[in-house]
């Protein structure tokens, strides 16, 4: 029998040059392509989507060339919303050409670009061994897209220079995959078959002498096979190749269709299989090409499909409605937006008024009525209060005019109180450890391990960090208004403290007809927000608006930038040379605009300062031009944010809002190193391990049944035997027997599994910056809760996690919960998930906005992210427990986002891709996760997949965090002998420990910089030294190890930790082989 779904096998194909390039204008012209290799049919593991698609690959001197023909729905449209250059195309039908110019070797990149059929691209950088992941790459290839004869035509041209400068298309073999992204219904398919990375390889040559295209001129999944390989002898002499056809079939016997072909030049000849099947129900097929002594292969392809039947397309159409609205009610304000829509009138309506009746449902008598009629392009909206609602209710739409469709739009939606709301939870004003209260006098503001400097512009005339000053000026706008320069004076600062935690500080400042009002708000964590209002110009143009943040060169090594998302940020040193060195161009965004930077952080990886802002919204920004630049002149680097660089009259206020913070943030909660290991923590990863229904989105058990939180508690404090492990089960499956057989069936698996392995650990519950459409108060609050501006998710049992913005109201819904699940449910802690910017579009919960244009400009989501794990630590203190506040922010140390956080978790990235130096520089280590400058505990998850259990990456997985001080794990066999010599010094009076990035003499250190070392000592006693490679060969290590230093007197003996090897100390130095990538551990004594 043939299998369900093969995985494809990789092909291999030989591909002649083409003699010209073909015309890009989205018409696949079938002579145009006659010299490049040709497939039919898109398969995702091994097996053909039903929907026809077919592709050609080829190449000249300089370019390569990728063509895709895919079908138009039989009925409906081609899914086409996104409107930008984004990876979020994934979204829409689109598809994707991936390119690795080095297939199958260490060390390679792939290239990846993705389009959609209103030709919006975007471009993504994926790396393998030690090439660095370049998240700024931006692809020039040229796209155009046509839809002829019912297919979208897409083609791409590939400038080679652009991914491997200096190459011809002849030198070896490349990978390469077209993929197509489908919609209504989902699906991914391939030309490989496989997933998205190539797997297919690619030759092209001057010398070869065919042109090689597959064709399916049946319709394979009715059982009427008519497979075709299409032939071209492009060359001058006759080729003879053998090409085979074979057809393998579950309930016929197989077929086969094999020639020995002899072609001449120009001649073009077809192998053809046909078979008309109707019995079997799956299908396999091998294309194959190759010389006629079978030495080289020119074409090998193998797909797989099931036979069940005539299939057509038909693609959602949406539904136009004469008279439709949208809304949003939020029930914390007691107040409703509402497009009314008229666009949908018959052409000889005459629209007056469309009136919005809000009533009780089943009750005809409105709680309030809201008319619609100056309408702007056939839309209004309207924002309005409410009386403070309760039970279910109705919004009743109706048309007043001529020729208008009488009846009612009727949507409906909830309003249920609950206990949690407006809670005091977290909002105590004490200021809880590590952070001190704040201090203020006269123009300096301290905070825990920093002290800031003000100046009269409400900026920072310099700010100290562990004892350095950062700044080499002091901070300062300038300005162009009406034609000139003109430096900005300020009035008289106003700082005064609020309490222990917050302070404020307000002032003027003038450039011209440029007037500003700045009001600055300090947290005790030394985050400082400020609100610039832009007062009128008087109607004088204002040219530009710039902060400028000169930091001192040697205090600015280091940059980390973002737009938006996760897996893209950057994390680098800033470039030498004079001038701009870096610009927001480089940053990745999926919403927010491109070339527009919300966060960057330049410093050391010990100290730094970041700027932030959730947008643009009150700038006038050019968004042809980055919004950020690191310009370095005369021993400093500064930071340029361009306010305003669009010129512009301002004709009423305006008010921009920027964050500044400096780092380290905050010293490590207590004795911190490797403390979720020793002190026995325990994470519940995901919802379902803590007896939750939904998937990722639950604050709450399952059916808000205490019962099960009283089972995890009682399963971590003692042994549950099988007839209590049972009774929990059978208690949830009412519950999870609606969500099919494999929900019941993992919902019985985590049961087991979570009550017996929580036993005598630190439980940790997971949740996440979402909820879920089953939630009864997801349904009240879901306009203040979700992403968009208006309602887009209606009622419904879905479990699936759906993002959400932290408003006032899900803050008091989770701590609530949070509370309910530290006292019932033994939970000793709180971790999110996806912390990382997720931009929303909720005008109202947010600084989202709509420009002038209607189109909507995002949000970063930070002051409310910020605002939850703020209430979050500030609860956990207030009931006299260790806070435990944990994102997992893989990639994105956010500092702000981060300040309230005393736990990180990191690397749920790059899972068995070799030896983990190659996986993460170590610039990210210093800048992203070693918790240094936000001041957390630095928690990893382990490796998974299919090097989890090698022994060999584990070592290299232990050497990269014992150096690092990064809070790992994996084997037992591998970690429990480095980890223990550690762990008996840890919490010794006395201990001292250097890291090699440390600003202080190392007094153990390899001469080699490839050699990175941490030491722990107790002065005169004992030290253990622990040093890993990142070299690209065994290299001799040539260790000084300073006796004096570590308090041993003259001498010192140094023994390998693992054998045992006692090393010879000569003139203050050891030496050993070290392998490449390789860990050792030696303990040293007087």
């Amino acid at each position: 029998m043939l299998a369900l779904v093969a995985p494809a096998a990789a092909g291999d194909f030989r591909v002649p040059l083409m003699d010209k390039p073909p015309t890009l204008d989205g018409n696949v012209a079938p002579g145009e392509w006659t010299r490049a290799v040709g497939f039919d049919g898109f398969a995702m593991n091994g097996k053909l989507d039903r929907r026809r698609a077919r592709a050609f690959v080829g190449a000249t001197n300089d370019r390569l060339f990728v063509a895709i023909l895919s079908q138009l729905p039989d009925e409906g449209k081609l899914l086409a919303e996104v409107d930008r250059d984004t990876l979020k195309l994934v979204y829409d039908d689109s598809v994707e050409v991936w390119i690795d110019p080095t297939p199958g070797t260490e060390h390679g990149q792939t290239f990846q670009m993705l389009a959609n059929s209103l030709g919006h691209k975007a471009y993504d950088h994926h790396a393998r061994g030690n090439v660095a992941q370049d998240a700024s790459w931006r692809g020039n290839w040229e796209l155009a897209n046509g839809f002829p004869d019912g297919y979208w035509h897409c083609e791409v041209a590939v400038p080679i220079a652009e991914i491997a400068p200096g190459r011809q298309p002849t030198d070896g073999a490349w990978g390469i995959n077209v993929c197509r992204n489908w919609k209504q219904p989902w699906g991914f398919s391939s030309i490989s078959g496989g997933a998205y990375a190539p797997s297919d390889r690619f030759t092209f040559s001057e010398a070869a002498p065919l042109a090689i295209a597959y064709e399916n001129r049946g319709e394979p999944g009715t059982g009427t096979v008519q497979t075709v390989l299409g032939l071209r002898n492009v060359s001058a002499a006759a080729v003879a190749v053998n090409a085979h056809l074979l057809l393998k079939r579950d309930l016929m016997p197989e077929l086969s269709q094999a020639e020995n072909l002899s072609i001449a030049p120009n001649e073009t000849q077809e192998l053809v299989l046909k078979v008309s099947d109707q019995s079997s129900k799956k299908m396999d097929l091998l294309a194959k090409v190759t010389s006629a002594n079978d030495e080289t292969t020119f074409y090998e392809r193998s797909v797989g499909w099931d036979v069940v039947g005539p299939y057509r397309w038909v693609a959602a159409a949406p539904v136009v409605l004469p008279v439709d609205f949208q809304f949003a009610y939020h029930p914390y304000a007691n107040r409703m937006r509402i497009v009314a829509d008229s666009s949908g009138m018959p052409r000889d309506a005459a629209v007056r008024a469309l009136t919005a009746a809000i009533r009780k449902k089943g009750d005809a008598t409105p709680v309030k009525t809201v008319v619609f009629d100056q309408f702007t392009g056939d839309k209004q909206e309207l924002s309005f209060d409410l009386p403070p609602l309760k039970g279910a209710y109705e919004i009743a739409m109706t048309a007043a005019g001529k020729g208008v469709p009488t009846g009612e739009v009727v949507k409906e939606f909830e309003r249920t109180t609950y206990a949690w709301e407006h809670n005091n939870l977290g909002k105590s004003r004490k200021v809880y450890p590590p952070f001190t209260p704040l201090e203020v006098t006269k123009k300096t503001v301290r905070t825990v391990l920093r002290e800031h400097e003000m100046n009269a512009a409400g900026l920072w005339q310099q700010v100290t960090a562990k004892g350095q000053h950062l700044l080499s000026a002091p901070m300062r706008y300038s300005a162009q208004v009406d034609g000139k320069e003109v430096v900005p004076m300020a009035g008289r600062l106003s700082l005064r403290k609020v309490d222990d935690q917050a302070a404020e500080a307000r002032t003027t400042v003038t450039a011209g007809a440029l007037q500003t009002r700045a009001e600055c708000a300090w947290d005790y964590d030394g985050t400082m927000r400020v609100d610039l209002t832009l007062l009128p110009s008087s109607g004088k143009t204002v040219e530009s608006l710039v902060l400028e943040i000169p930091l001192k060169a040697d205090q600015a090594t280091h940059y980390h930038a973002m737009g938006d998302g996760i897996r893209n940020t950057l994390y680098a040193r800033v470039p030498e040379g004079d001038g701009v060195v870096w610009t927001a161009e480089k940053v990745q965004a999926n919403d927010l605009p491109p070339k527009f930077c919300s966060y960057l952080y330049v410093g050391t990886p010990v100290r730094g300062l970041c700027w932030f802002a959730e947008n643009d919204r009150g700038w006038s920004w050019d968004a042809t031009k980055p919004n950020l630049e690191l310009v370095r002149t005369n021993g400093a680097v500064t930071i340029r944010v361009h306010l305003i660089s669009k010129p512009v009259v301002i004709t009423k206020e305006r008010t921009l809002t920027f964050g500044l913070l400096a780092a380290p943030v905050k010293p490590k909660l207590g004795d911190w190193r490797c403390r979720w290991d020793r002190d026995k923590y325990t994470l519940l990863g995901t919802d379902l391990n803590w007896l939750a229904l939904g998937d990722c989105g639950s604050v709450y058990p399952a059916g808000k049944d205490m019962f099960f939180w009283e089972m995890i508690k009682r399963g971590n404090r003692e042994h549950l035997g099988d007839e209590a492990v049972q009774a929990t089960i059978d208690r949830g499956l009412p519950l999870f027997s609606p969500y099919g057989e494999d929900r019941v069936e993992t919902w019985g698996r985590h049961v087991r599994y979570n009550l017996s392995s929580r036993y005598g650990r630190k439980m940790v519950f997971y949740y996440n910056r979402a909820s879920c459409q089953l939630f009864d108060e997801f349904e009240t609050f879901k306009d203040e809760w979700c992403l968009t501006d208006f309602r887009t998710v209606g009622k419904g049992n879905g479990i699936g996690e759906i993002k959400i913005v932290p408003s006032e109201s899900y803050i008091d819904h989770a701590l609530y919960w949070y509370g309910m699940s530290f006292e019932v449910g033994g939970n000793q802690g709180v971790y999110w998930d996806n912390w990382f910017f997720v931009p929303t579009y909720n005008t109202a919960m947010s600084d989202a906005y709509q420009r002038d244009d209607g189109s909507a400009v995002p949000a970063t989501g930070l002051w409310a992210m910020r605002e939850l794990s703020k209430r979050t630590f500030q609860y956990m203190n207030e009931v006299g427990m260790t806070p435990i506040t944990m994102p997992h922010m893989t990639s994105t140390n956010i500092l702000p986002m981060h300040s309230f956080a005393t736990v990180q978790y990191d690397w749920e990235w790059k899972y068995s891709e070799g030896d983990v130096q190659y996986r993460f520089p170590r610039d990210y280590l210093l800048l992203v996760s070693n918790g240094e400058l936000a001041g957390t505990w630095p928690v990893l998850l382990g490796d998974h997949g299919k090097l989890a259990e090698d022994p060999w990456t584990q070592r290299t997985f232990a050497g990269v965090c014992l150096v690092h001080e990064l809070d790992g794990g994996g084997m037992p066999q591998v970690w429990q002998p480095l980890r223990e010599p550690i762990y008996k010094l840890l919490g010794e009076p006395g201990l001292q420990v250097y890291r090699y990035w440390d600003e202080r003499p190392q007094p153990v250190a390899a001469d080699n910089p490839d050699l990175p070392a941490i030491v722990y000592v107790v002065p005169g006693r004992e030290a253990v030294f622990v040093i890993t490679s990142y070299a690209e060969k065994e290299v001799t290590a040539n260790v000084a190890v300073d006796a004096k230093a570590l308090g041993f007197g003259e001498g010192c003996r140094v023994t390998d930790v693992e054998s045992g090897e006692v090393l010879s100390v000569a003139d203050g130095r050891v030496k050993f082989p070290l392998k490449k990538h390789a860990v050792r551990e030696f303990r040293i004594a007087p």
